[in-house]
C-alpha cells in the first residue's frame, strides 16, 4: 500500500529519478521564460492542509488528428490575440493537438519567441468584449493549410507511395512469419514421410499406433482417459485433507492440473493435423470419409477473408459502434453492435486460418502418396517443387553426409522435401534476425507525413531565403525549410511554453499496480526527460544518445500512432494478431528508459547497459501478436497518448497546476463528453484528484443543432446563441488545494460565421466528423479552425457566456462578482 501511494504522487524508488526532483528542473525551465518576458517566479500556493499547489497556468490540447490540429490551431491564435498565450507555462497535448502543438513549440524555438500564427501584434488590452472576431492568416498557417491532406498531400502519387510501403512491411512480416511455418512443416513430413503414415500416431516419426487402441487420434484418448484417472486421484486426495488444507489457489495442484488440460490440448492439436493432412488426399482421390474437414478449413478461410479485409479498413467505426452501444440505444443499434462483434471474432480467425491452410498444403505436397487410388498419381508434390527439392538434396547430399554420419541426418536426406523446408526455415529464420522493429512499419511514413506538414523554421524558405513577417510578396509557392532532425532536447523552453508530449506505454502482459484493465501507463516525452512511472525517467539527451532515431518529429507521431496491433485500453483483443500481421502498425518500439543513465555499479550496470543497447530482433512482432508487452522489456512499445487518456490534462494534474486551459476536439458525437469522464476516474483513483465542472449545458445546446433536420415538417431551427462553448470547473487536489479547469469544447451554438454554419447545415456530422477522415481540403480544414478561434475567442474575450461551476447560471469572464471568474482572471489576464 505504501508503495501505491508514493505511486499516486510520484514518487519512485531509490535510485531513479525522483519525480520532485524532475518538476523542480521544469519550474526552473518555465522561470527562464517568466524572466524573459517580465513574469514572476513559478511560486508553492499552500492550503491548510499542507498540499502545495504550484501559479503555473497550462493549456492541453486533445487528440483527435488533423480535426483536432485545426480546432487547436483556431484557439492558439485566440489566446495570443488576447494576450493569454504568454501566461501559459505548460502546452500538453496528445495525438492530433500534438501536431499543432510540436508545431507551436518548434517555431516558437526558432523565432525566439514569436507567434507565427497570427499576422501583426496580439491584443494589448485586457480581456473585454468588442475586439475582432477574426484575424488575418501568415505564411505559417497557409503552409499548415496546404498540408491539411497531409497523408497523400501530392494525390494518387502518394496513394502508390503508401501501397507500397505497405506491401514491403507485410513482406516483412512474412519474412518473420514463414521460417516457423516452414520448420513445422518439416517436421511434420519428417514424422509421416508417407500417407500411410498419416493415420499412425507417432512421436517425432517413432510408431506408437501400435501400442494404442485406435490410429487418429491416439495418444488424446490415451492422455484423455489418464487425466480422468488423475483428476479423479485429485478429489480423493482432496477429500482425505483435513478443513485447513483445503485452500485452492494458494497450492500447486490447480496449476499442474490446468497446465495438463494445455497439454491435453497441444497433443489434440498436433495430432488434428495429420488426420487434416489425410483428408486432403481424401479429396484428391475424390472420396473419403472425413475428406469434409479439410474442405471446411478452406471454405472458412474463404469466407473469413473479404470480412476480414472489410472489418481491418473499418475497424475504427465498428469500434466506435461498440463503444457507443447503452442500454439507452435503439434495437438497430444494438443489432449493429452485435453484426459487429460476430464480424470482428470472423476477422480475427481469418489470417490464423490461411496460416494454418498454407501450412497443411506444405505438408500435403511434401508427404508421399503410397495409397494412390487407381487412375490418381502416386506423386502428388508440384513438379516445380520437387524438382527443386531434388536438386538441393542432390547438392547438399555429400558435404552434409561429412558433417555428420548419424541416423537423424540420414533420415532428413531421405525425405527431399523436409530438408528443403528445414534448410529453407533456418536460411529465413537467420536472415530475419536482421529486421528491426521499427523499419518496415508504418510509423515511419506517418512520421514523415507529419513532419512535412508541421515541422519548419518559419525563418527560411527551403531554398535558404531568409525571410521576414514583413515581407511585401511572399513566396507561396515553395515550402518552409523542414525541422525533421530537430530533436526534443533542442526545444528552447525559453521561447515557448514548456512541452509534455504525452503517449501509452503499453504494457497488456504485465500486472503493473493500479493499470488492470488499462493495459497502459501514461507516457510523457519533454524536453528534459522521457518516461513514465511504470519504467522511470531518464534524461532526454540521454535517451536520445542511444536511440538516435529519437527526435520531435517522432514523439509527435508516437503520440498520434492510433492505429496499432496494441492500443492500451482501446486495444480490439480478438484483432490484435492480425493487425500486426497485416503491419496495421503505426505504434513505435522505444529503448526503454528504465535502462538509461541507471547509477548501479559493478556487473549490475554493464547489464543494464547492454539491456538499454540490445534489441531482439523478430521478438517484437511475437511481442504484438501476444499482447506480452512489459514494462521491464529492453525496448517498450509506444502508442497514441488517447489510448489511455485523450486530453492530456492528467500530467498536468500530477503538476498540480493553479490553471488548466484544455480544449477537447475530439470525436464526441453524442456530446458525452467521455474523455473527461474517463480523465475523472483516473485523476480520483491514481491522484486522489476530484474535478467537479458543469458541461450539460454545452452539450444540450449543440446536440439541439446537430440532430436539426431541415426536411422535418412542423420542426423549426434552435435559435442562435451566444454561447455557452466552454465550462469552468473546480479541481480539489485535496486538503483544501483548488485549482480551476477552464473546458473549450469543439462545439457550435448558431452564432457562428457564415461559412461554418452553411458548412453545418450541408454537413450534420460537424464539428464531429470522424477522426477516420485524415483527408481535409480547405474548407473543411478552414471551418474547424475558425471555430475554434470563435470559442476560445468569445470566452476570454468576454463576448459569450460560460457555464461555471457552482453558479446558478452562465455568466461571461467580464463578471466580477463571481469568485471562480475573478481567480481565473487573475491567473490570466
Amino acid at each position: 500500500m505504501e508503495k501505491l501511494a508514493k505511486a499516486a504522487i510520484g514518487e519512485q524508488d531509490p535510485g531513479k529519478l525522483q519525480f520532485a526532483d524532475i518538476q523542480r528542473a521544469e519550474n526552473e525551465s518555465i522561470n527562464k521564460r517568466r524572466s524573459r518576458i517580465g513574469r514572476d517566479k513559478v511560486r508553492q500556493i499552500s492550503a491548510k492542509g499542507g498540499v502545495p499547489v504550484y501559479d503555473t497556468v497550462a493549456l492541453s490540447l486533445s487528440g483527435g488528428g488533423i480535426r483536432s490540429a485545426a480546432f487547436s490551431l483556431g484557439v492558439l491564435q485566440a489566446l495570443n490575440h488576447q494576450g493569454v498565450l504568454n501566461k501559459i507555462d505548460y502546452l500538453s497535448t496528445v495525438s492530433g493537438g500534438g501536431y499543432i502543438g510540436t508545431s507551436l513549440s518548434a517555431t516558437m524555438s526558432m523565432s525566439r519567441g514569436e507567434f507565427v500564427f497570427e499576422r501583426g501584434e496580439q491584443s494589448q488590452n485586457t480581456v473585454a468584449p468588442g475586439l475582432a472576431s477574426e484575424i488575418s492568416d501568415t505564411e505559417a498557417v497557409g503552409h499548415i493549410r496546404n498540408y491539411s491532406n497531409y497523408l497523400i498531400p501530392r494525390g494518387f502519387r502518394d496513394v502508390l507511395t503508401g501501397v507500397a510501403i505497405v506491401v514491403r512491411g507485410l513482406v516483412a512480416n512474412l519474412g518473420l512469419l514463414l521460417p516457423i511455418v516452414l520448420l513445422l512443416a518439416a517436421i511434420t513430413v519428417w514424422s509421416n514421410p508417407n500417407r500411410t503414415s498419416l493415420t499412425c500416431a507417432d512421436f517425432f516419426g517413432y510408431p506408437l499406433c501400435k501400442y494404442l487402441p485406435i490410429e487418429s487420434f491416439g495418444l488424446t484418448l490415451f492422455f484423455a482417459l489418464t487425466g480422468l484417472v488423475l483428476f479423479f486421484l485429485w478429489a480423493l486426495y482432496r477429500s482425505l485433507l483435513r478443513p485447513d488444507m483445503l485452500a485452492e489457489f494458494r497450492a500447486s495442484a490447480p496449476f499442474l492440473a490446468a497446465a495438463y488440460l494445455v497439454f491435453l490440448a497441444i497433443v489434440f492439436f498436433c495430432e488434428l493435423q495429420p488426420f487434416l493432412i489425410d483428408g486432403m488426399f481424401d479429396i484428391a482421390d475424390s472420396g473419403g470419409f472425413f475428406s469434409f474437414f479439410a474442405g471446411l478449413i478452406k471454405t472458412l478461410a474463404a469466407v473469413a477473408t473479404p470480412i476480414a479485409a472489410v472489418v481491418t479498413l473499418f475497424r475504427q467505426q465498428l469500434a466506435a459502434v461498440l463503444k457507443n452501444t447503452s442500454a439507452e440505444s435503439n434495437l438497430s443499434t444494438k443489432f449493429l453492435a452485435g453484426f459487429g462483434k460476430t464480424a470482428i471474432w470472423i476477422a480475427a480467425l481469418a489470417l490464423p486460418l490461411l496460416i494454418w491452410l498454407g501450412y497443411l498444403y506444405l505438408c500435403y505436397w511434401g508427404i508421399i502418396n503410397d495409397k494412390a487410388v487407381p487412375g490418381s498419381q502416386g506423386i502428388h508434390t508440384p513438379q516445380w517443387l520437387l524438382t527443386g527439392a531434388t536438386i538441393f538434396s542432390q547438392h547438399v547430399t555429400a558435404w552434409l553426409g561429412k558433417c555428420a554420419d548419424s541416423v537423424l541426418f540420414a533420415t532428413l536426406i531421405a525425405r527431399p522435401m523436409s530438408l528443403l523446408y528445414l534448410a529453407s526455415g533456418l536460411a529465413l529464420l537467420v536472415v530475419s534476425w536482421l529486421l528491426k522493429p521499427n523499419a518496415n512499419s508504418l510509423h515511419r511514413l506517418y512520421r514523415d507525413r507529419l513532419s512535412k506538414a508541421f515541422l519548419f523554421d518559419p525563418n527560411a524558405h527551403a531554398d535558404d531565403r531568409l525571410i521576414t513577417r514583413d515581407d511585401p510578396s511572399p513566396d507561396q509557392k515553395r515550402d518552409f525549410d523542414q525541422l525533421d532532425t530537430m530533436r526534443l532536447s533542442e526545444i528552447a523552453p525559453v521561447f515557448t511554453p514548456y512541452h509534455l508530449i504525452n503517449a501509452a506505454l503499453n504494457i497488456q502482459g504485465s500486472d503493473y499496480a493500479n493499470r488492470r484493465g488499462r493495459d497502459a501507463d501514461f507516457f510523457l516525452f519533454s524536453p528534459l526527460y522521457t518516461g513514465s512511472l511504470a519504467t522511470g525517467y531518464a534524461r532526454t539527451r540521454e535517451l536520445e544518445a542511444i536511440a538516435p532515431a529519437l527526435d520531435l518529429a517522432t514523439a509527435m507521431a508516437i503520440s498520434g500512432a492510433a492505429v496499432s496491433s496494441n492500443m492500451g485500453a482501446q486495444s480490439i483483443r480478438p484483432l490484435t494478431p492480425t493487425l500486426a500481421l497485416l503491419n496495421f502498425r503505426l505504434g513505435y518500439w522505444l529503448k526503454n528508459p528504465k535502462y538509461v543513465g541507471v547509477p548501479a555499479r559493478g556487473l549490475a550496470r554493464v547489464g543494464a547497459m547492454l539491456k538499454a543497447r540490445w534489441y531482439k530482433p523478430g521478438s517484437f512482432l511475437w511481442s504484438e501478436i501476444t499482447g506480452r508487452l512489459y514494462e521491464n522489456s529492453s525496448d517498450v512499445y509506444l502508442t497514441d497518448g488517447g489510448h489511455i487518456e485523450n486530453l492530456g490534462i492528467y500530467e498536468l494534474l500530477r503538476r498540480r497546476c493553479r490553471v488548466i486551459i484544455a480544449v477537447d476536439a475530439d470525436a464526441d458525437p453524442e456530446m458525452r463528453y467521455g474523455s473527461f469522464v474517463t480523465l475523472q476516474r483516473y485523476a480520483r483513483i491514481d491522484l486522489g484528484v476530484r474535478i467537479e465542472m458543469p458541461w450539460e449545458r454545452v452539450s444540450e445546446t449543440t446536440l439541439a443543432l446537430m440532430r436539426y433536420r431541415r426536411d422535418e415538417k412542423g420542426s423549426s431551427p434552435p435559435k442562435p446563441a451566444k454561447g455557452p462553448h466552454a465550462s469552468i470547473g473546480i479541481i480539489d487536489y485535496g486538503g483544501g488545494a483548488k485549482g480551476f479547469l477552464v473546458y473549450l469544447k469543439s462545439s457550435v451554438t448558431g452564432d457562428e460565421n457564415d461559412y461554418v454554419r452553411d458548412y453545418r447545415r450541408r454537413y450534420n456530422e460537424y464539428p464531429h466528423e470522424s477522426t477516420g477522415d485524415q483527408f481535409f481540403s480547405e474548407e473543411q480544414f478552414e471551418v474547424y479552425r475558425a471555430l475554434g478561434f470563435h470559442v476560445a475567442n468569445g470566452a476570454f474575450g468576454g463576448s459569450e457566456i460560460v457555464e461555471v461551476e457552482g453558479a446558478p447560471k452562465p455568466v461571461t469572464l467580464m463578471d466580477k462578482k463571481n469568485t471562480t471568474v475573478k481567480a481565473v482572471r487573475e491567473a490570466l489576464l
